[in-house]
């Protein structure tokens, strides 16, 4: 099923924080990004610690006020110094407002998805090899992200 984002002038830009090691893979992926009528990629940092860090900051490192917290954080699973699997654990126990959490894998293998559902990731992707599946793969992080915040605004407390 697609679903149609109908974007008025006043809808808000969804800030994206990529965590990957590999700088091509980020490169092609804020490209996809840029096809999306809500995503804009805030920063990109090579592992956990460095996402971990920079999701703590009220607004990035160093609180450069420019930069504001993601509201979605795409990570690859397999990541040098910490991998994905201890930075979803770090977010999903935040006291603050929790981003959208999205893990890809290069390889994935069936217990590296369940992995991330049982650590809270919200959506697992095994990495596109094609440019045209990256956009793909970005258009339903944005449906996702435009859905998961039409829901909370929804919820009355």
């Amino acid at each position: 099923m697609t679903v149609k984002l109908f974007m008025r002038q006043e809808d808000k830009k969804y800030q994206v924080l990529i965590a990957d090691d590999c700088i091509e893979d980020c490169i092609l992926l804020k490209h996809a990004l840029r096809q999306t009528a809500t995503l804009e990629t805030v920063t990109t940092v090579a592992d956990g610690q460095q996402a971990l860090a920079y999701c703590q900051q009220p607004h990035g490192f160093g609180g450069e006020s420019q930069q504001a917290a993601p509201d979605v954080v795409i990570m690859e699973m397999k990541m040098p110094c910490q991998d994905g699997s201890p930075l979803l654990q770090a977010l999903q126990t935040r006291s603050i407002a929790r981003p959208l959490l999205v893990v890809m894998a290069s390889c994935p293998l069936p217990s590296d998805q369940q992995e991330a559902v049982r650590l809270g990731a919200d959506a697992f992707f095994a990495k596109p090899h094609f440019h045209k599946e990256l956009i793909r793969m970005a258009r339903e992080i944005e449906q996702l992200t435009w859905l998961a915040n039409r829901s909370e605004g929804c919820q009355t407390g």
